[in-house]
Parts: C-alpha cells; sequence; structure tokens
C-alpha cells in the first residue's frame, strides 16, 4: 500500500488513486506508525516538527506539541535516548499531526502499559468519530481491535481468510 515493495499482481487504490501514480498525494493524506521510529536518531521531537512543517503541507505544530505533552515524551531529547514506548508515542504524534485521512498502524500499542493503551486507543477512537478518517490496524491484541475495530479481517500469509464486521464476530 505505501510502495516500499514492489506488488506482484492486482491493484492497489488509495483514496480512488493508483498507489504508485499518486504516491505524494496518498502519503500527504496518510500516516503511518511501524513497530519503529524511523527518523535519524541524532535529531529531537522539537527538531522533527521543523522539518514536518516543510513536508506536509497540512502540518500542525500546535497538534503535534499537545500530543507529545499528553504522552510526556520530551521535546528536546534525542531520539536514541527514548525508550521504545516514548519512541514509539512520538511516532504516533508524527503520524496524527498532519491531520491524514487514511492512518495505518502496525502494532501501535504493544509495549504499552493499559493506562497509556487506553490513552491511544481513545485517541484513535476520537478520530474514527469524524468519519472522514480510516484506521488500519494491525494488532495481535484483541482488546484493542475490540474498542477500536468495525471490520476485522483476519490475514494469513497474504490472504484474507475472515472478513466480518466486529458485531457479527462478537
Amino acid at each position: 500500500m505505501l510502495n516500499l515493495l514492489k506488488k506482484e499482481y492486482g491493484e492497489i487504490l488509495l483514496f480512488n488513486k493508483d498507489h504508485v501514480e499518486h504516491e505524494l498525494s496518498i502519503k500527504n493524506d496518510s500516516g503511518v506508525v511501524f513497530d519503529d521510529l524511523h527518523v535519524p536518531e541524532t535529531l529531537n521531537a522539537t527538531q522533527l516538527d521543523k522539518i514536518m512543517r516543510k513536508v506536509f503541507q497540512t502540518w500542525d505544530s500546535g497538534y503535534y506539541f499537545e500530543r507529545l505533552a499528553q504522552f510526556n515524551v520530551p521535546k528536546r531529547k534525542k531520539i536514541k535516548e527514548l525508550s521504545r514506548g516514548m519512541r514509539m508515542k512520538l511516532s504516533i504524534a508524527l503520524a496524527l499531526s498532519h491531520h491524514p485521512k487514511l492512518l495505518i498502524l502496525d502494532e501501535p500499542t504493544s509495549g504499552f502499559d493499559p493506562i497509556i493503551r487506553a490513552e491511544i486507543l481513545d485517541l484513535f477512537l476520537a478520530l474514527m468519530q469524524d468519519e472522514t478518517h480510516s484506521i488500519l490496524f494491525s494488532s495481535y491484541i484483541t482488546s484493542d481491535l475490540e474498542k477500536n475495530a468495525d471490520y476485522i479481517k483476519l490475514i494469513h500469509k497474504g490472504e484474507i481468510l475472515l472478513s466480518e464486521s466486529k458485531d457479527a464476530l462478537l
């Protein structure tokens, strides 16, 4: 979907656009949280804000710093000095702060204590209440899916084995 790997076959459309042909506009409308933060580790959160202002036209520094404060992420500490949990919180703040239409999340709450997990899930839930936003959430933590999912797809070796509404599954 993110054009990080070459597709073998088929068609991938995001926002009704081919994911390769419209890669830049799709990236502007998408926020991504991988299993780790992939930015230069010598930078800090304040420096990342300056970079992101140039990358995204819709970058919202105020919202970004509000999320950092909410998550207790230090603004001036180098990325390499942050714990894994702090790096994930920073990654979530980065993904949200240009107000994407689509969030793609890979295990975004793994490794968090229950209080932080609940806070982050509430933030995602609030985002989804605005029906102009969607979240693709990959997780093995079924309670996270139960709280936030509308639909659940079980994918194994690239094949969809199950596709149901959460309510039907429950």
